[in-house]
């Protein structure tokens, strides 16, 4: 992607985060794998584009997970340790992934395609394939833009559904944006934000996917904390 495109991709995504505060507010998630309950708070809205559903969670991540949190949320321009391949051991239904393509940029950040193929355990659902460019950007507090992000470093990933191979599986489509900020105090939390909208394709109504959206999006929490420890 050029560059252009890549802070077109950016400033979007940031519009639709701020919007978040604006969204209808939906249930409370409580979480108690580590010592502190983690609550993830959700959100959602159809006044995006296209009266599409979107939904979002919030959560603050106490500090002593906060670099493993980073680390892993962020990943590297490697394959074999991108964002995808740490989502591939704490989401459940990520079955396996193929990543190429691999794009650095003079940002500071990289791009890569995905392949991914999800299997789901429920009777009826068939394995989805969701090909994704997925988006990296690092900001530290020098090089902040946004007043709302002064003294603080922050990370997106965004995701964005792209083309790919078709054949004897249902294709499904899957767009989010993740923000991680945190301060240089050692001390202070880690505060995660992410907004997403997708559709499983096939003949699993949308009506159910949004439904469902909420807890599923939640879950990713507690899942990561696992993983990190």
């Amino acid at each position: 992607m050029p560059s252009l495109e890549r802070d077109t991709l950016l400033a979007e995504s940031k519009t639709i985060l701020k919007s978040v505060t604006n969204w209808k507010p939906g249930k409370q998630f409580k979480s108690n794998v580590i010592p502190e309950t983690i609550t993830t708070s959700t959100y959602s809205t159809t006044n995006i584009r296209d009266n599409q559903f979107w939904c979002a969670r919030e959560s603050l991540i106490p500090s002593a997970y906060k670099q493993k949190v980073i680390d892993c949320l962020i990943g590297t321009a490697n394959i074999g340790s991108t964002h995808s391949d740490h989502e591939v051991n704490y989401v459940e239904e990520f079955d396996s992934l193929k990543i190429s393509n691999v794009t650095e940029y003079p940002d500071g950040g990289w791009s890569y395609e995905l392949h991914a193929n999800y299997k789901f355990g429920t009777i009826g659902i068939s394995n989805r394939m969701f090909y994704e460019s997925v988006h990296i950007y690092k900001f530290d507090k020098s090089n902040q833009t946004e007043e709302d992000d002064k003294d603080t470093n922050c990370a997106y990933i965004i995701s964005v559904p792209i083309d790919g191979p078709t054949g004897s599986f249902v294709i499904g489509k899957y767009h989010s944006i993740e923000k991680i900020s945190w301060s240089d105090n050692k001390d202070s939390d880690l505060k995660w934000i992410m907004a997403t909208t997708s559709d499983a394709g096939g003949y699993l109504p949308r009506w159910l996917t949004n439904m469902i959206l909420p807890g599923a999006i939640s879950n990713d929490v507690p899942s990561v904390l696992n993983y990190i420890q």
